[in-house]
């Protein structure tokens, strides 16, 4: 250590150094800032690394070193006094970049090598020695090296070539240095691929390439080897991702030992089917399901398989002090971590072959069969203690290249008002028009077209409507076209309507024994509609309809709300579910109705009201104003007068309160002309003798709505746009005089 109290780089690499050789680990060397690094302990066998450590310096200086000579790792955590040189930081970040792109480097070569020597390689022996034992007659998609099967891994997010990994005889296992095997699989059965396309069985997720192979064997669905228990999650969320209609299951792996009640693998695969929605766990009656397949047959590990179970509930800890629960804390934290703590990036060395016991045989540890990865060291405790459990439990981001990477943007169904893989809450009164305007967004994210002055993203759009027939959904669409100057025939591959009208419509259910909110099949339907269309707008009316738990419940609402975040998230698009709001939130304005949770779990909110009319008599107005009232990503929530008019409701471009006089100003002047007419009291639309808003602006009914001359024109100009309204003849034939009179319905005209 320098004199200032500082250290430099190359000190504090040899006082980690010093600091393990003191504890009996050895002489090694560990460079700062590399990640984790493997090393043989004293007493290990040959080929044999134990040991993994790693020196993270930045503005503290930690070693961590782990022990897997034993069956739950130990940890020795070293901390300095004193403190990085801040002359030297910059030195220290350039290094620990130029390290992560040799790493990178490194990764890539080693894929590229492995995919061109795969792939230079025969198809693999059914009669190698390993096959024959876990009775394996179909090695699909093995290739052979000498005496060594190679298993080749693939992306299970891209489908690409990642790694291999090699097989010997007795069982052993490693996979090149420096490969990447996180989120790698391999799928045993021929038509895998294709199957997966087209499957509608659950997928069946488990470690090893034998189990995947044996249960494939046994037809028991089709299964994917994930390489390891640490994998299980991240291919599972992949393939999920792609394929979102398949269920899974989790065939474990029983790895209980002798004196012990848990088992790390099952442990995994509970771990798994907690994580991934509605999956279910398949136990063995043996120690894994190849074992079961070579002693019992493939029925029996078909059997096994289809009885699988849901995982059991996170076990909850109920304590009456302040005191209990700091001494149930103490206690968590010092237990042992479980070997699936152990996660590296960087795949065992060659050199240091894994081996495999025979069924039935007394298990080794097998911590260094597993892929690893990179593992963040903050918070440690420097007194040897074990690592708490919630660092196998907690995925925590790791934004240590986030320096390196572009900001991503917002992406929006429509521009500050629906985010992508979002819901949002589109409320209103019944009859308001929610459904119409939510067809019309529908039709408008199809063509790319303007919906209420913004372009919303322009994809394919699903509609399900569980409260208007086949009927009324094609009239509205018919003038929602007609209104973009389309016809049917432009719409029909992209818009995917679906009534429920008189037909089961619930997604969301209450599970009472479970007390939570779950999906029904017809939601499962929709959820790989929606996985197979991938639409930009899933619009769904109304939430009465296709939620059956309670309204006023947070937390069957946070669940339900969560159901349908899923349909967004696997469309990569955005859901609009419309709700009625209750007479309390009608009369506040808020437009809610139940729980606040509502509002809270959505991600955007808007509200459709009719504008309360100013006059005594509250006339029947076509107009309507749309309040977006939350938008968590974008701006502050802005309003938009509407009016209906043909058949849909468009933007007024007056403010709303003067579009609102208009509206009064058309109603009184229909009224007081219907009187005259009746009263035979003739007005003209000329400005001449007889001129209609000059009458009719001194009649008692305008009077009382404030409404002058000037409005009571631009209210027969509008009537007579809109043919409500006509000039007709009247008196002698030879000489015509006109006079003005509301407009007979269509059907009394043509008689």
């Amino acid at each position: 250590m320098a004199d200032d109290g500082n250290w430099n780089i190359e000190e504090i690499e040899r006082a980690f150094s010093a600091a393990m050789a003191e504890r009996g680990y050895g002489d090694h060397h560990v460079p700062a800032n590399s990640g984790w690094n493997r090393f043989a302990f004293p007493d290990n066998r040959p080929g044999r690394d134990s040991g993994s450590a790693i020196l993270d310096v930045g503005e503290t200086i930690v070693g961590t070193v782990r022990d897997f000579r034993v069956d739950e790792p130990s940890i020795f955590t070293w901390q300095p006094n004193g403190a990085i040189d801040p002359a030297l930081a910059t030195e220290y970040d350039a290094r620990a970049r130029e390290r992560a792109a040799e790493l990178k480097a490194l990764r890539e070569k080693v894929r590229e090598e492995s995919e061109a020597l795969f792939h230079s390689l025969p198809a693999a022996s059914p009669d190698h020695p390993y096959l024959v034992r876990k009775h394996i007659r179909n090695p699909h998609p093995l290739r052979q090296d000498g005496n060594a099967l190679v298993v080749p891994i693939f992306n299970a997010a891209t489908g690409e070539f990642q790694a291999i990994q090699r097989i010997w005889p007795d069982g052993g296992k490693f996979f090149p240095k420096g490969a990447t095997v996180a989120g790698g699989c391999v799928i045993p059965a021929s038509n895998g691929l294709e199957r997966l396309d087209q499957l509608r069985d659950p997928i069946v997720y488990c470690e090893g390439y034998a189990n995947a192979a044996a249960i494939d064997a046994a037809e028991a669905f089709l299964p994917i080897a994930c390489l390891s228990s640490n994998n299980l999650i991240a291919v599972a969320e992949a393939i999920r991702r792609r394929f979102p209609r398949m269920p899974a299951i989790f065939a474990a792996d029983d790895e209980t030992k002798a004196g012990k009640d848990a088992s790390p693998g099952i442990d995994a695969a509970y771990k798994a089917a907690r994580k991934i929605f509605e999956a279910r766990v398949a136990l063995p009656s043996r120690k894994d399901f190849s074992d079961v397949f070579v002693l019992d047959g493939p029925e029996e590990v078909k059997r096994q398989i289809c009885a699988a179970v849901d995982p059991p509930p996170v076990e909850r800890v109920e304590v009456a002090s302040t005191e209990e629960f700091l001494n149930y804390i103490r206690t968590v934290t010092g237990e042992s971590a479980s070997s699936e703590n152990e996660d590296q990036a960087e795949a065992k060395p060659e050199e240091q072959p894994k081996t495999e016991e025979q069924p039935k045989a007394e298990e080794q540890p097998k911590a260094e069969e597993q892929p690893k990865t990179e593992e963040s060291q903050s918070g440690a405790k420097s007194n040897g203690a074990q690592p708490a459990k919630w660092r196998a439990e907690i995925s925590v981001i790791d934004i240590s290249n986030w320096d390196n990477e572009p900001v991503p943007e917002q992406e929006w169904a429509v521009q500050d008002r629906i985010p992508i893989e979002k819901v949002a809450l589109f409320s209103g009164e019944g009859a308001a028009g929610k459904s119409l305007i939510q067809l019309q967004l529908s039709v408008a994210c199809v063509l790319g077209r303007d919906w209420f002055g913004v372009t919303p993203r322009k994809g394919p759009a699903i509609f399900i409507d569980a409260e208007d027939d086949e009927k009324i959904i094609h009239k509205r669409l018919a003038d929602v076209l007609h209104y973009y100057g389309v016809r049917f025939a432009s719409v029909k591959n992209d818009l995917h309507l679906v009534s429920l009208t008189g037909k089961e419509s619930v997604l969301g259910t209450l599970n009472r024994r479970a007390n939570r909110i779950v999906p029904t099949l017809l939601y499962n339907h929709f959820l790989e509609m929606a996985g197979d269309l991938k639409p930009t707008m899933i619009g769904i009316a109304s939430s009465a309809d296709v939620f059956a738990g309670s309204e006023i419940d947070r937390s069957q609402v946070q669940q339900f709300i969560a159901l349908l975040t899923r349909l967004a998230m696997v469309a990569h698009g955005s859901v609009v579910l419309i709700s009625h709001p209750s007479l309390i939130g009608i009369n506040t304005e808020s437009g809610l109705s139940g729980s606040t949770q509502w509002h809270n779990s959505v991600r955007a909110r808007f509200y459709l009201r009719t504008p309360k009319p100013t006059s005594d008599d509250a006339p029947d107005t076509n107009l309507r104003q749309i309040e977006f009232k939350k938008s968590n990503y974008g701006r502050l929530a802005e309003s938009i007068g509407l009016e209906y008019r043909n058949g849909l409701f468009l933007p007024i471009d007056t403010p709303l309160d003067a579009a609102l006089k208009g509206e009064r100003a058309r109603q009184v002047f229909l009224a007081l002309l219907t009187r005259f007419n009746s009263e035979n009291r003739n007005v003209t639309a000329n400005n001449a003798p007889g001129y209609a808003p000059k009458m009719f602006a001194e009649e008692a009914e305008a009077r009382n709505a404030r409404l002058s001359k000037r409005d009571l024109a631009e209210a027969m100009r509008r009537l007579l746009l809109e043919k409500k309204i006509r000039m007709a003849p009247y008196g002698k034939p030879s000489k015509p005089v006109y006079r003005l009179e509301v407009s007979p319905p269509p059907e009394e005209e043509a008689m």
